[in-house]
């Protein structure tokens, strides 16, 4: 069994963690972004089917014919349900999101174990 020196002088350069803070600070503005434009767009959603419920119930309430009734009907059961499932899908983390999350949260836990190993001056080797 060999085992492969982490924390020698010769890995320390391999080992800066700066360059993944970096990609993580970039890849945060455009998880803010995506989160912008999804609430822009549930909120999009909601309004339109608030929209069609009060439109529905005034038609159903202007004019006395069956259609109307109906399309009424159907519309004011149909919305409620698609606003539900927006305000849903709005609360739930897209898997991707998750992931991307529990990727930085590990790179800045690497990034501090690998700095404080270096302060210490220990050698954490890896089992072959």
């Amino acid at each position: 069994m060999s085992s492969l020196p982490i924390h020698s002088k010769n890995a320390a350069p391999s080992l800066d963690g700066s360059a993944v803070i970096e990609n993580d600070v970039k890849n945060q503005g455009k998880l803010d972004l995506v989160k912008r434009i999804t609430h822009l767009i549930s909120v999009a959603i909601i309004g339109g089917s608030i929209a069609t419920i009060v439109l529905e119930l005034w038609s159903m309430y202007l004019e006395d014919q069956n259609v109307i009734y109906a399309a009424g009907i159907i519309g004011c059961v149909l919305a409620p349900s698609v606003i539900a499932k927006q305000w849903i899908l709005s609360r739930t983390e897209t898997l991707r999101c998750a992931h991307n999350k529990i990727r930085m949260e590990i790179n800045r836990f690497m990034e501090e174990n690998n700095v404080s190993c270096l302060r210490r001056g220990t050698q954490i080797t890896l089992q072959r």
